[in-house]
Order: C-alpha cells, then structure tokens, then sequence
C-alpha cells in the first residue's frame, strides 16, 4: 500500500513538471508576440513630431490586429491545457510527446503572426489559419488520449466533464480547419472568421450538450437531476 502511495505522488509529481514546463512555454510565447509589434514601429528620430508619431502607430493597424488575435489564441489554449490537466493524473511517454508537439506550434505561432501582420495574403491566411488547426487538433489529442477508457483520468471523473472538453476540443478544430477554406477566398474574412470562432465555440458547445442530455434522456430515460428530487417522497423525520 505505500509502495502504491508513492507510485501515485510520482505520477502526480511528474504530471506538475509537466505542467510547470508548459506553463513557461506558454508564457514565453505569448511575450514572444509583442517582439513583432515593437518591431514594426519606424525608427523615428527623437524630434519627431506628435503628426508623425500618430501616423506611425496608426500604422500599426495590421500588426497590432494579429498580435491581439494570437494574444487571445494562446491565452485560449493554455486555459484549455490549465483544464484538461486539472484532471489528469498519471503521466505517460506519449503524453509527454503530445504536449511537447502542442508546444512546439504554440511557439511557432509568433512567426505566422508576425507574417500575418506585414502581408495581406492568401498564403500567409493559410499558414496562419494551418497553424491555428494543427494547435487545436493537438489540445484536443492531448484529452482524447489521457480521457480513453479513463487511461490518465481519476475514474470517478464524471462523463459530462469528459464529453465537454472532447467537444470543445473538436468543435475548435473543426473551426479553424474551415477557416483554412475562408482564408483560401479572403485573407480579410479569415481575420474576421478567427474572432467569431470564440464566440461561435461556447454557442456550438452549448447546443451540443443540451443535445446529448436529450438524447441519453430519450435512449436510457435518464430524468435530469431536479426532476429526480422532485419525484422522491419528503423524508419522514422520525419522533
């Protein structure tokens, strides 16, 4: 029984190093993005006057678009990696390639920003867009590996948290593929099209969900929760 108890603190240890390291990964790339913003800004002279300073930073129109777009991509994606490790806890070889692989496109994520902010063009849209869905499929591989048959999961974790960061993984991807189509006609709707995906997502998963609680209610006749406390008998108190 000790022996076990220490497998289990070694498994969770390994799994907060894992943590740890992507967390500074993360952090690291999102800083890494501010590098293409001061970058794009003119070498003005110190004398410069306040016409030209304006015109500079209004310049930074594009730059500064793709910088608040990855900004919120990243910042997206290492909440969704905070969640689907807050229920891990045991750790595995391929776990750790699959997050190393996630990392590696997350930092990569800074240079088709940067491209992305200098060129309004069709095949840097895709890059971006390619890049966008290759981050996306490999968050949500992360959760389908560690959540099969309960491989890297707690097994009293309930099936509704595991259906939900699977659809909200999937639901991403499937997003920012398409987008790889809408920025294949127009750089500037793709733009468009990767800010609504955070807002499209929520709704899509939400519908999703009440459509799998109907089905498994018609199929299994699950009631919901309320229905089931309103159908028990008051509990008699004893004298």
């Amino acid at each position: 029984m000790q022996t076990r108890h220490k497998t289990d603190e070694q498994q969770r240890y390994s799994v907060s190093r894992l943590v740890a390291f992507s967390d500074g990964v993360f952090g690291f790339a999102i800083t890494l993005l501010i590098v293409n913003v001061i970058g794009a800004f003119p070498p003005l002279p110190s004398s410069a006057t306040d016409p030209r300073l304006l015109a500079a930073l209004l310049g930074l129109g594009s730059t500064f678009f793709s910088y608040a777009l990855s900004f919120y991509v990243v910042g997206a994606y290492w909440i969704a990696h905070h969640r689907i490790f807050s229920s891990i806890i045991r750790s595995t070889s391929m776990l750790l390639w699959l997050n190393l692989t996630l990392l590696f496109f997350v930092v990569f994520l800074p240079f088709p920003t940067y491209l992305l902010g200098k060129y309004n063009s069709v095949v840097i849209a895709v890059l971006y867009a390619a890049t966008l869905s290759v981050i996306s499929l490999c968050s949500t591989l992360i959760w389908e590996y560690a959540a099969f048959r309960h491989r890297l999961l707690p097994p009293d974790l309930d099936e509704k948290t595991i259906l939900s960061n699977r659809a909200s993984g999937w639901i991403a991807s499937a997003l920012f593929v398409l987008s790889i189509g809408v920025a294949l006609l127009s750089p500037s709707l793709a733009r468009i099209s990767w800010f609504a995906i955070f807002l499209i997502r929520p709704l899509l998963l939400r519908l999703l969900l009440k459509e799998e609680e109907a089905i498994r209610h018609v199929l299994y006749g699950l009631a919901p929760a309320h229905v089931d406390a309103e159908k028990k008998p008051p509990t008699e108190h004893q004298p």
